[in-house]
């Protein structure tokens, strides 16, 4: 018991979270950040217009509803260039161009974008990668400096994913992710590879990529622009003007306190493939095999509460290209059944142009369907066609080139 107090006693004074109190009550001395990480963010600032916009090189605007008005969201270099910013309304916009090209915002495609690039950082950079900041991207690449030994070589990386993407996003480095995201919206692109220049980094940045809303307002009317201004109030001072967030997100980009951020991890996916015992190209024996890949999947699907629209069979030869099956669904599905129906309808028009020695089963397009909506996106069980499996079985006969 009394190793217990103690255990108790010992937690609270040495481990507990600070106050609100002795937040602001603390000084600046101790700002020298001694993080060993290096932070990679790139800022995404025309995301918006660069998803949906195929020509760069006319003026376009992306645009949303807000408060019954069609306002400007985001607007490419060349109608930035004419006058058009991101808050004007679309009328204002349209008489400032008149050829203006305007898209509707589609965040969707947005997300896309961004997923992309984290799956590239992923696979090549590092495996923390997070996207918590609006329209960024954090990669903690300091672990693998050993692998890419400069930081030239990740920067010429990154700038062939964002030429393939079509985007364009200014880079900063930093040993917090934080002070990384203010740099790259400031445009400091300068790298800060320790923590004593990170102080001197942050002090001529514009509070105005820092925060935004009523306590920006009442910082910028007491005659504090920039983090540096910041810096020289006294803490308790700032807490009354800025609020406690803006002192955590401070502390959070010094390093002077932990960040919490959210790591992305890639989607998962099913891959399976069996070896056939003995080469062959009979229909008959090959159906069995892809019946056992599809009870894996539905298992798989099961365990993960989640269904598919959309599945790829892979039937490779010794000396030949492989065979490529595509099963498309019109709804998303987890039934061996129903993907056995339409397995057998698209199998009838398969010609196989040399033995088949693997088959392989590849499912990437997963939806997590919550357990009040399976039965209504359930195909009928009662013995009767729905229309929507009657598509299914037309397509897979014809092709999708013959069925419209």
């Amino acid at each position: 018991m009394m190793f217990f107090f103690f255990f108790v006693f010992f937690f609270f004074f040495f481990f507990k979270q600070k106050t609100a109190y002795e937040i602001y009550q603390c000084d600046w001395s101790s700002d020298v950040c001694s993080s060993d990480l290096l932070w990679l963010c790139l800022y995404l600032p025309q995301l918006a217009i660069e998803a949906v916009c195929q020509n760069p090189s006319h003026p376009a605007v992306a645009t949303e509803e807000t408060g019954g008005r069609t306002v400007v969201y985001s607007a490419n270099r060349p109608a930035l260039s004419r006058g058009i910013s991101a808050g004007h309304s679309l009328a204002s916009a349209l008489a400032l161009v008149a050829d203006l090209h305007v898209y509707p915002r589609q965040p969707k495609k947005e997300q896309q974008r961004l997923h992309h690039l984290a799956g590239l950082s992923y696979r090549q950079l590092s495996s923390i990668v997070s996207l918590d900041y609006p329209d960024s991207l954090a990669i903690e690449v300091g672990h693998s400096r050993q692998l890419w030994q400069y930081l030239e070589e990740i920067k010429q990386c990154v700038n062939e994913w964002l030429h393939a993407c079509r985007l364009s996003a200014p880079m900063a480095w930093a040993p917090t992710s934080r002070a990384a995201y203010w740099l790259a919206r400031a445009g400091i692109s300068k790298p800060v590879l320790s923590g004593a220049q990170l102080s001197a980094a942050l002090k001529e940045v514009s509070l105005g990529h820092v925060m935004a809303g009523a306590g920006l307002k009442k910082l910028h009317n007491s005659g504090l622009k920039t983090i540096g201004d910041v810096r020289r109030m006294p803490r308790d001072g700032l807490a009354r003007r800025g609020g406690l967030n803006i002192l955590n997100e401070l502390d959070e980009a010094l390093g002077r306190k932990p960040e919490l951020l959210n790591r992305w991890n890639p989607l998962p996916y099913f891959l399976q493939a069996h070896e056939l015992a003995l080469a062959s190209h009979n229909i008959a024996l090959l159906r069995p095999v892809v019946a056992a890949l599809l009870e894996s999947l539905a298992y798989f699907l099961r365990q993960r509460q989640s269904m598919t629209c959309r599945l790829q069979l892979r039937f490779l030869h010794l000396h030949e290209a492989a065979t490529v099956m595509v099963l498309g669904f019109t709804h998303y599905v987890n039934k061996v059944s129903d993907m056995l129906r339409v397995f057998d309808a698209q199998l009838s028009r398969c010609r196989f142009n040399a033995e088949v020695i693997t088959v392989e089963l590849c499912c990437r397009q997963l939806q997590t369907v919550a357990e009040e909506n399976k039965d209504f996106l359930r195909l009928q069980s009662d013995g009767k066609e729905s229309w929507g499996q009657l598509q299914e079985l037309f397509a897979a006969r014809l092709g999708d080139a013959h069925f419209k």
